[in-house]
């Protein structure tokens, strides 16, 4: 996997919060209620990922994704996709809310396809978000893959879905109302050194 770059800010306008669609088939396990990681290959440093269940902490069911490596590790899946067809990827997202320490040493990436979004480095605590991201697959497979690192915390992730871009439809809340409430839009948006690179 290359490098994960960061999107400027009107990049970050193009993306979308809104309300999770019901669980599509192109994703295995994005619930994670196996319990476990069946269906994604991790890669990196994941010894402390897991899927866990804790009362207040899982979004969605019984199980949700607790994603918090030293040193970075990723999660991910190639899906089975029609070229030349748009895709929504949709997930929710926290950084341990309630956790004073949250806003450590932690980076978070998505890729879809040819689409990259990053969070600022050294980001906020905040409760789970509904985020969107479209890509248009090019061939008859499309590469999802979540890029992290959280010291001391964890990202907790859920509900990943794709379905094609007619299907899925995002509220028009934007990711620029999240940064603007969380007060980092400015200096945390500055161009900075790439953040994650796994080889």
């Amino acid at each position: 996997m290359g490098t994960l770059r960061k999107l400027a800010l009107p990049a970050l306008l193009a993306l979308g919060i809104g309300t999770a669609p019901a669980q599509a088939a192109l994703v295995t396990n994005g619930d994670f209620e196996t319990g476990d990681f069946s269906g994604w290959t991790q890669g990196g440093d994941f010894a402390t990922d897991n899927v866990f269940t804790a009362p207040g902490h899982v979004y969605d069911g019984t199980y949700s994704a607790a994603l918090g490596t030293l040193t970075g590790s990723t999660l991910s899946q190639v899906l089975n996709v029609v070229a030349g067809q748009t895709y929504t990827l949709t997930f929710v997202l926290a950084n341990a809310p309630g956790n004073t320490n949250a806003s450590g040493n932690n980076a978070f990436s998505v890729t879809l396809g040819d689409e990259t979004f990053s969070l600022p480095d050294n980001f906020v605590a905040f409760d789970y978000g509904t985020f969107t991201i479209e890509a248009l697959a090019t061939s008859d497979t499309l590469n999802l893959a979540f890029s992290f690192l959280n010291n001391p915390s964890d990202w907790l992730l859920d509900n990943v879905t794709v379905e094609t871009a007619a299907n899925a439809v995002p509220e028009p809340t934007t990711w620029a109302m999240l940064l603007v409430g969380f007060g980092v839009v400015g200096t945390s948006m500055r161009r900075r050194r790439q953040v994650l690179s796994f080889s």
